[in-house]
C-alpha cells in the first residue's frame, strides 16, 4: 500500500537486512509477536483531587525513520501534543490535577538516519531499551528515570 503524498511512513517493520534477535519473528503470520503493543490505565483519586494516566507502549522489530522537522511540526511534538490537553473552566468546579506515568519499551529495533543534502545513511540497531517518565501537567519538571 502506497502512503499519500507528504505522509511517509515514521515507523514501519523493519527490512529482512536488519539484523537483530528478533528478525522474521514480528509481524509475519498469526502466531508472530505483535510490532506495537500499546496499554492505557486512567484512575481518578477523588480524596486528593488527582488524575493517574499510566502509558506503556512496547515497540518490537520496527525501524524508526527520523527526519528533519519544521519546529512544532515533528512526530515526537504531536504526539506530546496529545497529552497536553486544557480544560475550559466550569463555575464551581475544580479540575483534578493530572499526572502522567509513560513507559516506553523498544525491543530488537533500528532508527534509519538520512541526513539532508548528504548521499549518506546511518543505520543504528537497538536491542533493548527502557525509558519511563513521570509527568505532572503544569510543572516545569519532570522525572526521567
Amino acid at each position: 500500500m502506497k502512503s499519500p503524498t507528504g505522509m511517509d511512513p515514521t515507523l514501519y517493520k523493519s527490512d529482512v537486512g536488519v539484523h537483530t534477535k528478533l528478525a522474521g519473528l514480528v509481524g509475519n503470520g498469526g502466531d508472530s509477536l505483535d510490532m506495537l503493543n500499546l496499554a492505557v490505565k486512567l484512575k481518578r483519586d477523588a480524596f486528593r483531587n488527582i488524575k493517574d494516566i499510566v502509558v506503556a507502549l512496547a515497540v518490537r522489530g520496527a525501524t524508526l525513520q527520523h527526519r528533519q522537522y519544521s519546529v512544532g511540526q515533528g512526530w515526537l511534538e504531536q504526539v506530546l501534543g496529545f497529552f497536553d490537553v486544557y480544560d475550559y473552566p466550569v463555575l464551581g468546579y475544580t479540575f483534578p490535577a493530572i499526572v502522567t506515568e509513560l513507559h516506553v519499551h523498544v525491543y530488537s529495533c533500528a532508527i534509519d538516519y538520512r541526513p539532508l543534502y548528504l548521499p549518506l545513511r546511518a543505520l543504528a540497531t537497538v536491542e533493548a531499551f527502557s525509558i519511563t517518565s513521570n509527568v505532572v501537567a503544569d510543572s516545569p519538571t519532570s522525572l526521567l528515570r
